[in-house]
């Protein structure tokens, strides 16, 4: 899961694609860069192994006068080295049919076997990425046709992507062209900037620049951008197949503020917390405390709170730390975690004195790991255990842990990663016979908690189709533990 952003005719693309990248941070830490083209120099290309400070900080003393165009990368590393300058994007190609710099938000479960293929036709990689497979098949194909040469190397690439390049033609042209995959996995909206345009992976990032959002770019769509206006090319000659649309860019990714996939999340979040509310609510006590993990729990805990009729409390505070769940070691998650959470202890104290044997319910908006739910769980009982043994009391606080999302049962290879020993899924290994169902008593057992409760899939399917959308139009393999594009697991 990355995040792409890119404008076009516009007098300050370089301060532009640095305050829309600082708009959509939470889209990948692993390195960010940048490309700017202007019409009598060269292209200014830089990146970062670190996140969009460290680019600054290698920027900030330029020239940026007489640019007009740029994109911005932000990478969350899901396939090659996980920080490395020489992985970070924008990628750059000289071909025959030009100039190129790629910015791609997307994942290829085939990147290996393609990647081996190409090297067998005699081509040079000069990184691990995925993204460069792109690049190496527009190399193969050869010629001078940049559109028909970028149509190519996206035909051939195996994979989700949602891309913005930033181009000079054989013809001296420069133009700004965003595509998305014909199943829509990842979002790539476009906007209106003054007289240019901008391009996004989310609205939020126009907010910051005064953009207005215009539309989606549409599934299997190419956008070309130049001199001469928008130009739209089909990249398939059959692009109206099945969409799969990722749903966990709603359940997590995506900023709250942001319209998905035409949803606002803000609002698919409060409808799923209504869901789950339905599930678990009625374990709620009038006289037991609702709390959320935030930020990106604070909707889900919204709507289970509206649908009881409860008052929802903030017990913890998020201090804007990196995400934990885009770190690549488990000692870095948890030192995530310790900077990025901190909890009102007063208002617990007060809760407590008032009612020794007060109940805390937590809502989360997902587990994946474990990890995360372990370390906040073990930290409030810290907290809470210090107040109760002042007072006299020797028992641990009730703790219920509810996720809005349904238990993660499978990996993604589309954009979310999730593989390997440190990635390990943790609700896999408490399914019960029942299709989909974790024994929520030994996960509570695991976390150290109480009570464990999750939203079911149907859930998930209902809050689809209660916000106007078609469940089929979307993606929940990986709640589903299948591939429903590849079959590729």
């Amino acid at each position: 899961m990355c995040g792409v952003v890119g404008v076009f005719n516009t007098s300050d693309p370089y301060s532009q694609i640095i305050a829309m990248l600082d708009g959509i941070p939470h889209r990948g830490e692993n390195g960010a860069g940048i490309a700017l083209a202007g019409l009598k120099k060269d292209f200014f290309w830089e990146r970062s192994e670190y996140a969009v400070p460290e680019l600054v900080r290698n920027t900030v003393s330029r020239d940026f006068s007489d640019y007009f165009a740029g994109i911005g990368h932000l990478r969350y590393g899901t396939t090659g080295d996980r920080r490395s300058s020489n992985e970070a994007q924008p990628l750059r190609a000289e071909l025959p049919c030009g100039e190129i710099y790629l910015a791609h938000n997307g994942d290829s479960p085939f990147a290996n076997e393609d990647r081996d293929s190409l090297v067998s036709k005699g081509q040079i990689l000069w990184t691990s990425s995925d993204t460069e497979i792109i690049l190496q098949n527009m190399a193969v194909f050869g010629g001078s046709n940049l559109i028909e040469a970028l149509k190519h190397g996206l035909r051939s690439y195996r994979g989700t992507y949602a891309v913005i390049f930033l181009v000079r033609d054989i013809d001296g042209m420069v133009k700004l062209i965003a595509a998305r995959d014909k199943y829509g996995n990842r979002p790539l909206k476009l906007g209106k900037l003054d007289k240019g345009y901008a391009v996004a992976s989310e609205d939020i990032a126009f907010d910051k620049i005064g953009a207005e959002c215009i539309r989606d770019i549409a599934p299997g769509e190419m956008l070309i951008i130049s001199e001469d206006g928008l130009q739209v090319e089909r990249i398939y000659e059959n692009s109206f197949g099945p969409l799969y649309q990722c749903v966990y860019e709603l359940v997590y990714f995506s900023s709250p503020t942001s319209e998905i996939f035409g949803v606002e999340v803000d609002r698919f979040r409060e409808v799923l917390g209504s869901r789950l509310a339905s599930q678990h609510g009625h374990l709620v006590r009038p006289e037991d405390i609702v709390t959320f993990i935030p930020d990106s729990a604070k909707f889900y805990g919204e709507g289970f709170c509206d649908a009881l009729d409860h008052k929802l409390d903030t017990l913890i505070l998020r201090t804007h730390a990196t995400r934990s769940f885009i770190q690549d070691k488990q000692t870095v998650r948890e030192d995530t975690i310790r900077r990025k959470l901190d909890f009102m202890k007063h208002k617990i104290k007060e809760i407590l004195r008032r009612n020794p044997f007060a109940r805390f319910w937590f809502i989360d908006d997902s587990i994946v790991r474990g990890s995360v739910s372990r370390k906040i769980i073990r930290a409030f009982k810290r907290i809470a255990n210090k107040i109760l043994r002042g007072m006299g009391y020797t028992h641990d606080p009730w703790i219920g842990w509810l996720s809005a999302a349904p238990a993660l049962l499978g990996p993604c290879h589309k954009g979310i990663d999730m593989p390997g020993q440190e990635g390990k899924l943790i609700a896999p290994e408490f399914l019960t016979k029942e299709q989909f169902v974790v024994d929520a008593e030994a996960m509570a057992k695991e976390l150290n908690c109480n009570y464990v409760g999750y939203s079911r899939l149907f859930d998930l399917y209902e809050t689809v189709e209660l916000l106007g959308k078609r469940t089929d139009d979307h993606c929940f393999g990986c709640f589903e533990n299948r591939d429903p594009i590849w079959g590729k697991w």
